[in-house]
């Protein structure tokens, strides 16, 4: 389930495409959904658990009704639904949809969100290593994100550099940045 502020016929195109190619299901079984309107968002009592969901909350943020995407994020996680929210800035994100998140992924952050990013979420880093891996991370270029796991007990893999980073943990915090 796919929840955009603006439905994109060509995105809905891409991804039910790639979700076709990748599960081999035939065109007409419908394997996304896409809608503007949270209102059009099933009830995840009717989910079907044997099967995988996905809900992706793309440019939310200033939706006056946030309580059922938080419901989703916290009842979803309990089903073994995964749950994305895309947004332009961290701390407009509810809190409790925050406090719910495995992974945190920033692109070219600002200075000051980095600080206090870091100061919330960085535990395995000082702020001031965690805002010296961000900056080395965005000015690296192709597209490069920090990514913060917050579920893993490998302390090498809480902050790194795309999905596959794990050297720069080291480097970070071992040189004494």
């Amino acid at each position: 389930y796919v929840w955009l502020k603006q439905k994109y016929e060509q995105q809905e195109q891409l991804i039910n495409s790639f979700l076709e190619k990748k599960y081999k299901k035939p065109s007409k079984i419908k394997i996304a959904f896409f809608s503007d309107n949270l209102e059009e968002i099933p009830v995840l009592d009717e989910l079907d658990r044997n099967k995988q969901t996905i809900f992706i909350f793309d440019d939310c943020l200033n939706e006056k009704n946030q309580e059922l995407i938080k419901n989703i994020f916290i009842r979803g996680r309990k089903i073994g639904i995964s749950c994305y929210y895309i947004a332009q800035s961290y701390y407009k994100v509810p809190k409790l949809v925050r406090d719910n998140t495995n992974y945190v992924i920033l692109y070219k952050v600002p200075r000051r969100e980095i600080i206090e990013i870091g100061k919330a979420l960085a535990n395995t880093v000082t702020t001031k290593q965690f805002e010296d891996i961000c900056r080395y991370v965005f000015n690296s270029g192709n597209n490069s994100f920090v990514v913060i796991d917050n579920v893993t007990t490998n302390k090498a893999y809480s902050i790194r550099k795309n999905w596959d980073g794990i050297d720069i943990y080291d480097e970070f915090v071992s040189d004494g940045h």
